[in-house]
């Protein structure tokens, strides 16, 4: 992606480590944003965007991600729905919302972003190319990936999405400063690229300072076992485990479980498991040939009203409803459901 703008950038190249000429631009495409998204150049290998979309807008956003980026999402305001294609070929699913910082590290990745209206949303995003990132990593801090906390290694480690981490006050402060900003050209872009320059400078120190506190909670070699959590739960929708089976299989106590996925994932494990089985229902009720109660005994719920009840909670909608929408729009003539 090309940009001109004009911003403050650090000699990142003076050491002779990497030449600035040798920096692949990030690359990372959004379709449909238009008056929604400001991107500026923050320094070579850095783009930072600012994401707003109004109350009363929906949106569907397609992405495309090439090149690797690792990117920091401090997200501000709303909620946004992931749908993106796994290695498999299958379409994920995942969540963004106000309160966290989503870390992650994207080899090659197509999807799309689904905001509904009634909810406003903004998004503060920086994305790196990931020598720069590690480049910042040593020269500021002293600390190669490998000696650094392993949430690092795992934030820079493209077979995992995203990492949830909690935003504090300090990195939603700095996020806001960059989000709020009112200074317009000639000053805006030179002022963000500073301000971004602070938010890289917060983030990392924040997720240092609390890692050297203890405050994640979460010990070496756990995050790795939580993603296998996240696993074994993927793997037993159908049937849910409980808390208890969850943490006997994993060898760990349910305090720890259930505190350390809230904290990795952003959500709890139940939390996590109604996402899922929602997004199973959801994903087969597109198809447009399952019924409602075919959709709710397929993902382990033997109460169909309940399950009514859930999904109309988690999406705003019946599935009832959500049926006949998608059978209008596939041209069917059978715009009845059977529960």
């Amino acid at each position: 992606m090309a940009c001109s703008s004009c911003s403050v950038v650090m000699d990142i190249g003076s050491n002779g480590a990497v030449s600035v000429q040798t920096i692949p631009e990030p690359i990372l495409k959004h379709e449909n944003l238009g008056q929604y998204i400001e991107t500026v150049y923050v320094q070579p290998g850095v783009i930072l965007y600012v994401l707003r979309i109004p109350a009363e807008k929906a949106v569907d956003i397609s992405f495309d991600v090439r090149g690797g980026l690792l990117t920091f999402e401090c997200w501000l305001k709303g909620k946004l729905e992931y749908r993106f294609k796994t290695e498999s070929g299958g379409m994920g699913f995942d969540h963004a919302q106000a309160g966290y910082v989503m870390a992650g590290t994207a080899a090659v990745e197509t999807g799309f972003l689904h905001k509904p209206a009634g909810m406003a949303v903004e998004m503060v995003k920086l994305s790196f190319e990931p020598s720069v990132f590690e480049m910042i990593l040593e020269r500021v801090y002293g600390l190669k990936i490998q000696d650094a906390p392993e949430v690092f290694s795992v934030i820079t480690d493209s077979r995992n999405r995203f990492v949830k981490l909690p935003q504090t006050a300090s990195v939603e402060a700095a996020a806001k400063s960059i989000a709020e900003c009112r200074h317009m050209k000639p000053l805006r872009n030179p002022v963000i690229a500073n301000l971004a320059n602070g938010l890289i400078y917060t983030i990392l120190s924040d997720i240092l300072l609390r890692r050297s506190a203890g405050s994640f909670g979460i010990q070496p070699g756990d995050l790795e076992k939580f993603y296998s959590i996240k696993s074994m739960i993927d793997e037993n929708l159908c049937e849910p485990l409980s808390h208890c089976q969850i943490a006997k299989r994993a060898g760990i106590n349910e305090f720890k479980l259930k505190n350390g996925f809230k904290e990795v994932f952003g959500t709890t494990v139940n939390g996590y498991m109604t996402q899922q089985r929602m997004n199973n229902a959801r994903k087969m009720l597109e198809s447009g040939g399952t019924s409602v109660s075919e959709a709710a005994w397929s993902i382990g719920y033997t109460n169909v009203s309940h399950f009514i009840s859930v999904f109309r909670k988690y999406f705003g909608v019946t599935p009832g409803k959500f049926l006949m929408d998608i059978k209008l729009k596939l041209g069917s003539h059978a715009v009845g459901t059977s529960v």
